[in-house]
């Protein structure tokens, strides 16, 4: 889906904050439904919908659509066919947040990490990639 269209669905959702809302997910390929206030967008993140917390693009949930007053506000065609990732493929979170979303919020989050270390808790620089530590 392309960013900007996406970027434009968050700006719609969060106009929408304290309506009555409807979001239709699959989670670990089951369809699923709740309904409630929307409460809190967190663009390309998630958004809590009663007291349901709910991420656009999890490693085991994606959103399919959500309603506002009856209306669709946000909605991704591909969720059914989501490939469920395991909890530890962080790698794979990033690649389907960036191909659905076309941003990553856990991709920002693991380069704060990294960015914020240590030297000494920071892999070595190796051509080809990270992944060995110092001793």
């Amino acid at each position: 889906m392309p960013k900007e269209l996406v970027a434009m669905q968050m700006k719609f959702l969060e106009s929408h904050i304290g309506d009555e809302g409807v979001c239709i997910y699959y989670e670990k390929g089951e369809r699923k439904e709740i309904k409630g206030p929307i409460k809190l967008v967190e663009p390309f993140d998630r958004i809590v919908i009663g007291t349901y917390s709910l991420p656009f693009v999890g490693a085991s949930i994606i959103i399919e659509q959500v309603a506002a007053n009856g209306s669709s506000v946000y909605y991704y065609s591909g969720a059914k066919d989501y490939i469920q990732l395991f909890e530890t493929d962080h790698y794979g979170l990033v690649m389907a947040q960036k191909e659905i979303l076309g941003y990553s919020v856990k991709d920002v989050s693991m380069n704060a990490s990294y960015n914020e270390a240590s030297e000494d808790q920071k892999p070595q620089s190796i051509p080809g990639g990270r992944g060995y530590h110092k001793f």
